[in-house]
């Protein structure tokens, strides 16, 4: 065990001195530290247009020009969603697939749509819709205020 150790350590010794030197050679040398803060998370660009907020205000008072779209999973859709809206779950890892934007074009007719559910999914999701060509596209700008508008349950 003491054998293995010692090799390890002349091993990890060895790749940094390689590393110096290797460095040191390098016409223009790799900072040691970063020059400034840098964002270690930074948004992809697959998303390049994004979706505008609608007040809660506006779906209540027209209610026949938008389809509600939740996009929670079917479970909590299940357990109680706004009357009308259709379930579209929704992973912000995987853009929405054409088969389901179709659905949603069918579903809709001439309604915007209106994405409701977690806030940051809902605007992740109305976002992924916008971009992929679907107009009329919208998600609360109250986020968790469609909430008051759950009036069923579903078995």
């Amino acid at each position: 065990m003491k054998s293995f150790l010692f090799r390890s350590l002349g091993i990890v010794g060895f790749s940094f001195v390689v590393a110096f030197a290797v460095n040191a050679t390098r016409t223009t040398p790799l900072a040691w530290a970063a020059d400034s803060d840098y964002e270690i998370y930074d948004d992809c660009d697959e998303t390049t247009e994004t979706a505008e907020p609608i007040a809660i205000a506006e779906v209540l008072e027209h209610p026949d020009y938008y389809l509600l779209v939740d996009a929670r999973e079917p479970d909590a859709f299940a357990a109680g969603s706004a009357a009308g809206a259709v379930n579209l779950p929704y992973d912000p890892l995987f853009s929405v697939g054409q088969e389901e934007i179709d659905e949603l074009r069918s579903q809709a007719g001439d309604r915007g749509l209106v994405i409701i559910g977690d806030p940051e999914t809902a605007k992740l999701l109305a976002d992924d819709l916008f971009s992929q060509g679907m107009t009329f596209v919208n998600y609360l700008e109250e986020g968790d205020e469609w909430t008051k508008l759950v009036v069923k349950e579903t078995e």
